[in-house]
């Protein structure tokens, strides 16, 4: 990549929110969050197959001694994949570069394998698809969801190592990912049948039509996207009352489904826009953002901060289950984070500190347990994998794009 293309890259990924250089927006020691990624990414990798993948189901077969716990279930390999190279790139790898640019070219070769050339659909053949024809949405929703984890990853690598060989398989998987979009046009939609796995696509969608918006390889497409976003991001209002109404049992979902709005609506305010701070600080001025706006996105991410990270307690304080149940859903977690990209400095700082428990998480070999609504479905892969990603958050691709 080119010094131009470098800068360009790496002021279009800070006006997104998504990184930011370590030495000028990192107030604090993050010598802990370093240290818990070192022994992350090994362990990560060592669980990979010789063919690319990670295997959902079968990945303690390369454990030396006693194999990990927590498998996932035998189907879901193209998802714990796609999570397992998402946090290998945002730790600063691609597959031209970086500490495990190998396991990365390796992951991505598979990856591109379980890639229908007709459909785009990655991890779903069209002959699957069309026999089961009668169905009104020949994929699952878990299916689907690892088809947009997948298409994050691709466009991802794409973006961040300029790959004229990747660029053909991510710009499918966004058409397919557009063509069975999960984003509702209404929270009535949302509401015939809200649940974890939606929500998680829902988030990882925003997440992945963002990325697009990076890298010149989109720029004919990048106002349709930005109204896009801005469509769902008009939720964010509507999604805030429903959240803050809701009863415990429905609240998760609910908050997850604003923690996407929210993002959104960051995403399509900021990109293309050189006038936009990129960095934490105040509200981001906009010429035609309310006063109701203003104040619905700041009782949004007070929301989030509340209810939706965990909660770093003092030795004297007792872990509430409201609490350790929050903080064991990382695909929540991430969203939010991300969402939470924009804030006031002291919204930042508190932040930080609801990661700290992830940090604290960790087991001493590097791995984390599986956790969420989604363990039975990714496993310890996918929830790992996960969790390092949001760890990455402080300085998110700032490795490759400076």
């Amino acid at each position: 990549m080119t010094n131009a293309r470098s800068l360009a890259l790496a002021f279009s990924l800070a006006a997104l929110g998504l990184h930011a250089p370590i030495s000028a927006q990192e107030p604090g020691d993050r010598t802990h969050t370093a240290a818990c990624l070192s022994r992350f990414d090994p362990w990560l990798v060592a669980h990979q197959d010789e063919d690319g993948k990670w295997d959902a189901d079968d990945f303690g077969k390369h454990d030396e001694d006693e194999p990990s716990a927590g498998p996932g279930r035998a189907d879901q390999d193209v998802l714990v994949t796609s999570a397992a190279l998402l946090a290998l790139v945002a730790d600063g790898s691609t597959h031209r570069n970086g500490p495990f640019k190998d396991s990365v070219r390796r992951g991505l070769r598979w990856l591109r394998t379980q890639q229908d050339p007709e459909t785009g659909i990655v991890g779903v053949s069209r002959q699957a698809a069309e026999e089961r024809e009668a169905e009104a949405d020949p994929y699952t929703e878990s299916e689907l969801l690892s088809h947009v984890i997948a298409t994050l990853a691709l466009v991802e690598a794409t973006s961040l190592s300029d790959s004229t060989l990747l660029a053909p398989n991510a710009t499918a998987a966004v058409a397919a990912m557009e063509t069975h979009s999960g984003l509702p046009t209404s929270l009535e939609s949302f509401a015939e049948a809200p649940s974890a796995l939606r929500t998680t696509r829902i988030g990882f969608e925003v997440m992945a039509l963002g990325a697009t918006l990076t890298h010149e390889h989109w720029a004919n497409d990048a106002r349709r996207i930005r109204e896009r976003l801005s469509r769902f991001g008009d939720l964010l209002n509507p999604a805030l009352e429903r959240a803050a109404s809701s009863d415990p049992d429905t609240a998760k979902t609910w908050n997850h489904l604003l923690a996407s709005t929210l993002l959104a609506h960051n995403l399509a305010i900021t990109a293309g826009n050189e006038d936009l701070e990129p960095s934490f600080g105040a509200e981001p001025p906009s010429t035609d953002a309310s006063e109701e706006l203003i104040e619905a996105r700041r009782a949004a991410r007070s929301l989030l901060l509340r209810d939706c990270l965990p909660s770093p307690q003092s030795d004297d304080e007792e872990t509430t289950n409201a609490e350790v149940d929050h903080a064991s859903n990382p695909s929540l977690i991430l969203h939010s984070a991300y969402a939470l990209h924009r804030g006031t400095p002291r919204e930042r700082l508190t932040l930080e500190r609801s990661l700290e428990p992830i940090v604290g998480a960790q087991r001493s070999n590097g791995e984390f347990d599986p956790t969420g609504p989604l363990r039975a479905l990714g496993g310890r892969v996918y929830s790992a994998a996960i969790l390092g990603t949001t760890l990455t958050f402080y300085y998110r691709y700032s490795r490759i794009a400076h």
